[in-house]
């Protein structure tokens, strides 16, 4: 992701354009009795992380955020291997997950959401930040999309949709992508990046889908974008595109007044913010290790100089620790790289070193080895 430095235009906030939101519907009850798994938690903690210890395991490990085996999932046999399917499978409270469309609850039920849209035409999926629901963005063909939101239910699991505004449709163009789904602050924020690496945001009620507001963002400044669960932060990804030349620094900024207050260069890649966007991972597309910043200044709060590669992440809701998967490759996989231009492909263990990261003091705590459980799958 090396990118030629340079300063951000200006960036204006883009009054709302009024629409007439769709009212939600919601979609018929799924029918049958939900399929049961096992559920054994020894000690629950409100918050836990899932982990499979094989690539073919039949059950999840419950681990609590203080890196105790709190105890173990039993997958369904019809679940098969886990299947990253739309996303991170994990909810951030540890209390859901996905395996390709199915949900599996921690009360043991389990409902198939391909039942309710169509998952091919599906794109996007994010978790709501209680896990009690998630949100998706629906083609709707012709360059319409809209905004599907999920409830998750004990024993029944429905949706309700309305349209997105016009120009954040699927067409020539890396998105559109749900960066954020907040019941707390009763918002959701789509965004879209174009070919050109310009790219729009906008933030939308999420009960009603009115336009509360949108930004746009000129060709040169990303080629991506990751918000923060709140809906308050938004970081611009630097990235390499052959094409069009390279994208402009990462930034992170306030996404309501658009102040910068991180600007990272064009070597590294903003991966995750914590749940209260106090602090995020970072890490280069062509280096190993990962870092975790304090985004008010910047503070290096933990940074990890081995050789290991960052695979996959999740931040602990309701603050500001992270539960980091680090994968070793082994040299002997590796295709031959050439920087700026081709990267380096190699294989990885088949097992990653879990890690807990205080937000607070950087702090790092292991709890061996794992897979899956929070929508990475390696190669």
């Amino acid at each position: 992701m090396v990118g030629v430095a340079a300063a951000l235009l200006a960036l204006q906030l883009i009054p709302a354009e009024a629409f007439k939101p769709r009212l939600p519907r919601t979609a018929a009850a799924l029918e049958g009795t939900p399929r049961m798994f096992q559920v054994l938690r020894l000690e629950p903690e409100q918050d836990a992380l899932f982990v499979a210890r094989s690539q073919t395991s039949s059950r999840l490990e419950i681990i609590g955020w203080s890196g105790a085996h709190e105890g173990d999932l039993r997958l369904p046999a019809a679940a098969g291997p886990l299947n990253p399917g739309w996303g991170v499978l994990q909810s951030p409270s540890g209390a859901r997950f996905i395996d390709g469309t199915l949900l599996l609850d921690i009360t043991g039920a389990t409902e198939d959401l391909g039942r309710l849209v169509d998952a091919s035409r599906v794109a996007g999926f994010t978790w709501r930040d209680d896990s009690e629901g998630a949100c998706a963005v629906r083609d709707d063909g012709g360059g319409a999309s809209s905004l599907v939101e999920f409830f998750f239910n004990p024993h029944l699991a429905t949706s309700a949709s309305f349209p997105l505004p016009a120009g954040f449709g699927f067409g020539d163009q890396t998105g559109p992508r749900v960066l954020a789904c907040n019941r707390a602050r009763r918002i959701v924020v789509v965004g879209l990046v174009g070919l050109d690496h310009s790219a729009r945001v906008v933030v939308l009620d999420l009960v009603t889908g009115e336009e509360l507001g949108r930004r746009s963002y000129p060709a040169g400044s990303a080629a991506g974008l990751v918000g923060s669960p709140d809906g308050r932060l938004l970081a611009l990804d630097a990235g390499p595109d052959l094409s069009v030349g390279p994208a402009g620094p990462t930034v992170v900024l306030e996404l309501d007044t658009d102040q910068v207050l991180l600007n990272l260069g064009s070597d590294l890649a903003v991966r995750g913010f914590s749940a209260d966007g106090q602090a995020v991972v970072v890490s280069s597309p062509f280096q190993p290790g990962a870092t975790v910043l304090r985004v008010a200044d910047g503070r290096n709060l933990y940074r990890d100089t081995s050789d290991r590669v960052l695979l996959g992440w999740i931040s602990r809701p309701h603050g500001h620790d992270f539960a980091l998967a680090f994968g070793s490759r082994e040299g002997n996989s590796c295709t031959r790289g050439e920087p700026g231009k081709f990267p380096q492909f190699c294989r990885y263990a088949p097992l990653q070193s879990l890690e807990i990261i205080s937000g607070d003091s950087g702090k790092m705590r292991q709890f061996g080895l794992g897979a899956g459980a929070w929508g990475y799958r390696v190669n």
